[in-house]
């Protein structure tokens, strides 16, 4: 997976050297099989990468499509449970997450600290709205609620994603390289040899040449900053 951060003036990039109807198993069809639960197999008829399309584009595909794989594989856990327990995924969410939700019933529960917590930063209402506080906050609770139940079904699962992250060529050109031509991660940091921001990263890149060895290889793109 791609991973881009800006860090105090140095950019870090690290590159790798909607449900269907139902769930199928592995098939003859156009779909590709994108992740494992268990022994199951799941597919999903997904969009082909183009190779005339920008790194840009194929990664936000990629991200679309991994967003999908990732709700398939919450679908399949929910229904797997709820087949053991003989209920449709609707009830099974109502016996275990609305349940488990925290509902504010009165005054004292929501001026408490912890609620105002939760809505700082998120209500910029004058004077407040007591109701659409109360309702934000059910909602917010329950997607929590939702949030831990799916967690903890994952949990006690093998999980396997085969679906595989867009790669890039990139040119190294005269720049500064540390580590193996063989290694099978490049990371590759942009920064400015007079910032004093782009300095402080140094022990963080030490770290990881320590922790990766031969795995990591790091190129550094050094220039004036503008």
């Amino acid at each position: 997976m791609l991973a881009t951060r800006i860090l105090c003036g140095t950019a870090v990039v690290l590159l790798p050297a909607a449900l269907p109807a139902k769930v199928r198993s592995q098939s003859n069809d156009s779909s590709q099989v994108v992740a494992e639960v268990g022994n199951e197999k799941l597919t999903l008829p997904l969009q082909k990468q183009s190779g005339g399309r920008s790194f840009a584009e194929r990664y936000a595909l990629y991200q679309e499509q991994l967003q999908a794989v990732q709700a398939l594989i919450d679908h399949v856990l929910l229904k797997q449970l709820a087949e053991k327990e003989r209920i449709s995924v609707t009830e099974l969410l109502t016996r275990h997450v609305e349940s488990n939700a925290q509902v504010p019933t009165d005054d004292r529960r929501l001026s408490n600290n912890k609620l105002m917590a939760l809505m700082d930063g998120v209500f910029q209402w004058e004077p407040p709205d007591r109701g659409r506080i109360v309702e934000a906050f059910n909602q917010r609770s329950k997607e929590d609620a939702h949030y831990d139940y799916i967690a903890s079904l994952r949990a006690g699962q093998k999980i396997r994603i085969l679906l595989e992250p867009p790669k890039a060529e990139v040119a190294l050109g005269a720049a500064l390289v540390r580590g193996p031509s063989s290694a099978s991660v490049l990371l590759i940091e942009f920064n400015d040899y007079q910032c004093p921001y782009c300095r402080q990263m140094e022990p963080t890149l030490q770290k990881l040449q320590a922790q990766y060895g031969d795995r990591l290889k790091v190129v550094v793109y050094g220039r004036r900053a503008p």
